[in-house]
């Protein structure tokens, strides 16, 4: 047997689902929760359903009561529901309402939910704060990094470059002494190569008519160019050190040409060239001596090397004497 549905006391008619009421928290009347019965407007109703826990009270009393809900909905529909019609026809019986009771409500759902969102709204924040705190740690994290590494940086190429001036220094020393060894030697240059040469004996005829010793010279041999493409030196070793200045002033002087040292020469056109009596270099410095001649030629009167292998160029007579080392010396000295 289903459930007695309350009733109206207003219009004597069931409260059901489709027909809500409001029972009041004092008295227990039943209303139902129309203008007609209860004295309600649709919005006032719309607002009683959507607060929980509210206190209602009838026009006939106000008074205090435990608190429960007023609004009554039964779940299920009976065959006798009151059609809309006859409740709005009902006589009404005036209702009235605790607004103040129905604002407190209110407010306190109001700052309830504020109140979470606040939470929410925090520990957002206290997450991005905490994420932000992590980030400054990591940044300052690399930027500590950051200046080891510059520091590291600039030490290693402090170091390279004081590897790099030893390097340059020890590839001078090591070229000085290569030259040190070529002190005893002198080159001579223009006389053409042939099969069954004798360089001795040629070395000796030039030595005469240069007004030398011949006596002088410890050994003689021919050094070719590469794969024997170019007729290269002769090159002289002399029994003392200080003697190779003498020969390479006395070859100066006296501009011998190969027809002066091979008079039966077959070679019409190398008759006429010119013999050259010079200091021994390194292949070295004989490199550094021609790139010097090549890149100075317009700009510097003369050009020559010392007794020692030293490169030396001056440009003019009153000029000062500069000293050749490397290609970097002869960038310094061509104009801009």
């Amino acid at each position: 047997m289903p459930p007695k549905l309350p009733k109206c006391d207003n219009c004597q008619k069931n409260i059901t689902k489709r027909a809500p009421g409001l029972e009041c928290s004092k008295c227990e009347m039943s209303l139902h929760a129309t203008l007609e019965c209860a004295g309600l407007t649709n919005k006032q109703i719309s607002a009683l359903c959507a607060v929980e826990n509210f206190e209602w009270s009838c026009d006939a009393c106000l008074s205090s009561s435990p608190k429960r809900k007023s609004f009554i909905a039964p779940e299920e529909d009976q065959d006798d529901e009151v059609p809309d019609s006859n409740i709005q026809g009902s006589k009404s019986k005036p209702v009235s309402i605790d607004i103040k009771k129905l604002l407190q409500d209110i407010s306190r759902d109001i700052e309830k939910t504020i109140k979470k969102q606040m939470s929410e709204l925090q520990q957002s924040v206290e997450f991005c704060c905490s994420k932000m705190e992590e980030y400054e740690e990591d940044m300052e994290e690399l930027k500590t990094k950051v200046k080891m590494l510059e520091k590291k940086n600039e030490h290693l190429g402090n170091t390279n470059r004081n590897l790099l001036i030893k390097m340059c220094a020890y590839e001078q020393q090591l070229q000085e002494q290569e030259q040190k060894k070529l002190d005893h030697y002198i080159e001579i240059a223009g006389v053409p190569y042939k099969e069954d040469e004798n360089a001795d004996a040629i070395t000796k005829d030039i030595a005469i008519k240069l007004k030398m010793d011949h006596t002088a010279i410890k050994t003689v041999q021919r050094l070719r160019g590469k794969a024997g493409q170019s007729d290269g030196i002769l090159q002289v070793e002399l029994k003392k050190e200080h003697e190779t200045s003498p020969w390479v002033r006395a070859g100066r002087a006296a501009e011998l040409l190969v027809s002066d040292v091979l008079p039966s020469n077959p070679n019409l056109e190398s008759a006429s060239n010119r013999i050259f009596v010079r200091h021994a270099l390194t292949s070295t410095n004989k490199k550094l001596l021609y790139e010097t001649r090549i890149a100075l030629k317009d700009h510097y009167k003369f050009i020559w090397c010392n007794s020692e292998g030293r490169i030396l160029v001056r440009k003019n007579e009153k000029a000062k004497i500069s000293n050749i080392k490397s290609v970097d010396d002869i960038k310094k000295l061509i104009p801009q």
